[in-house]
């Protein structure tokens, strides 16, 4: 008995595993279409395509095979083929092609004293196929009492595929060094000063067409930006960055791409007039030149995809403002049915693209009483192994701001060095009794990690310590 138990759960499992393998139902090519094109209603082109279907329950002469597509399924004929031996159909039937209320059927029947046995294998070959989306169920009917036969397994499949027309990301930020002592200008020993936006377009047979698209990079207090550039070579690769002067010079080994250049100023770009930003800290670019030179994806294989680099530009007597920079990659796609505006599309919107900041060690002290006979003193820990300048500068209650000044001393290695109330009124060009809150911020040159600084000033007998900013980090 525990045999035939056994076998029996056997033979169970067997089946199962066949029913659940079982492809019934398949579509030769799938319609690709982007949700950008099908939000702009683009109409797709026909094409030829084959259903192809296994029977799972043997068909007798005068069953009815009916293949039923979406309202809306277009198609001019149908063959159909079958394997050897295994019977034969009579010519297909096409019913409501085109309709806009009624599914497009396909329906064929079982020839006389030719059944087609189990699990047969049944090719339709369509001519100018163009498929709504949704899918094409198979049926089939007894030729005599109407009763569904052959029920089991996967009896439909999804006719289309959809996908972004578009994916885009950041692939590499902004990790750019100012110098300390040269505001307007770039450390190029070290850091990053070319941004990189990845943008990839997957393959689809429909697509929607494209109006325009911009990159769009913002920052803040960007008034000192002299241009923004972006560019990809013409064979589709990366530009790198070349520094010149402090400044990064996009670069290629073969052609380069760029669009017109987004300048503060005016200028020529390209030999064309430059677009001035309608608001500084905001600038667009035009990347239509750009993403006509993206090439062959690896993934999808026959979609393409390319990094497009972008530079920014100082003005070197000016200084670069430090904080992080964002981007938005925004495209709007032509409008064809129903008729209306276009429809736009932010990809990645204000996504973090980086940011810049000084070759120093910055640490804020936000409270510092010069001038009240409190004796303020701010005293420097450098753990490095070289002694390190000190730059100071600051703005006071009333909205002045003092320095950049370099001090004559230097904050000592292994050493801890006081910076005096009298050193920060000299260099500022403060009288004894100016009176003046500032905020002081110390920028020397050496490591974060290696600075540590003390301030406090005296009250009375008592020494009250003012925190910096160092705790925040």
């Amino acid at each position: 008995m525990k045999k035939v138990f056994n076998a029996s759960i056997l033979a169970a499992a067997v089946a199962l595993s066949f029913g659940a393998n079982a492809a019934d139902v398949s579509v030769g090519t799938k319609l690709s279409i982007t949700n950008e094109a099908s939000a702009a209603g683009v109409a797709s082109s026909v094409y030829a395509n084959d259903i192809t279907f296994y029977n799972r329950q043997e068909l007798a002469a005068g069953d009815v095979i009916t293949l039923t597509f979406p309202v809306g399924s277009v198609v001019a004929g149908a063959t159909i083929a079958t394997g050897s031996g295994v019977g034969s159909f009579g010519t297909a039937v096409i019913a409501d092609s085109g309709s806009a209320t009624n599914n497009l059927t396909i329906k064929f029947t079982v020839a006389t004293g030719s059944p087609v046995l189990n699990n047969s294998k049944t090719v339709v070959s369509l001519t100018d196929f163009l498929p709504k989306v949704g899918d094409v169920v198979y049926t089939a009917a007894d030729g005599f009492s109407g009763a569904a036969k052959d029920t089991t397994g996967t009896n439909s499949v999804a006719l289309t595929t959809s996908t972004a027309q578009e994916v885009v990301s950041v692939a590499t930020k902004f990790n750019g060094f100012i110098k300390r002592d040269a505001r307007g200008t770039y450390e190029t020993t070290k850091g990053t000063l070319a941004a990189e936006v990845s943008i990839s377009r997957p393959a689809a047979t429909t697509i929607a067409a494209v109006a325009t698209e911009t990159l769009v990079v913002t920052g803040k207090n960007f008034d000192t930006v002299t241009s923004i550039e972006a560019a990809i070579c013409d064979n589709g690769t990366t530009p790198t960055a070349v520094n010149t002067s402090g400044q990064p010079v996009l670069t290629c080994a073969t052609g380069l791409k760029v669009p017109v250049t987004v300048l503060a100023a005016a200028a020529t770009c390209g030999g064309v007039a430059c677009v001035a930003p309608a608001k500084p800290d905001t600038f667009t670019i035009n990347t239509a030149t750009l993403s006509a030179e993206l090439i062959a994806a690896v993934s999808p294989a026959t979609g393409l995809a390319g990094k497009i680099a972008v530079a920014i530009t100082s003005d070197t007597a000016k200084t670069f403002p430090v904080g992080s920079v964002a981007v938005t990659r925004n495209v709007t796609y032509t409008q064809v049915a129903p008729a209306g505006a276009n429809k736009s599309y932010d990809y990645i919107k204000d996504a973090d693209f980086g940011l810049f900041k000084l070759d120093a060690s910055v640490v804020n002290v936000p409270y510092l009483p010069v001038g009240y006979a409190l004796t303020p003193n701010v005293e420097i820990a450098n753990a490095g192994s070289t002694d390190a300048e000190i730059q100071l500068e600051a703005f006071d209650q009333n909205g002045v701001a003092y320095g950049p000044v370099t001090l004559t001393t230097k904050a000592g290695k292994k050493a801890v060095t006081k910076v005096s109330e009298g050193d920060i009124e000299t260099a500022f060009g403060l009288a004894a009794n100016s009176k003046k809150k500032l905020s002081v911020t110390f920028v020397l040159d050496a490591d974060a990690a290696d600075i540590t600084l003390a301030p406090y000033y005296r009250q009375n007998e008592s020494r009250v310590n003012v925190m910096s900013d160092q705790y925040k980090k």
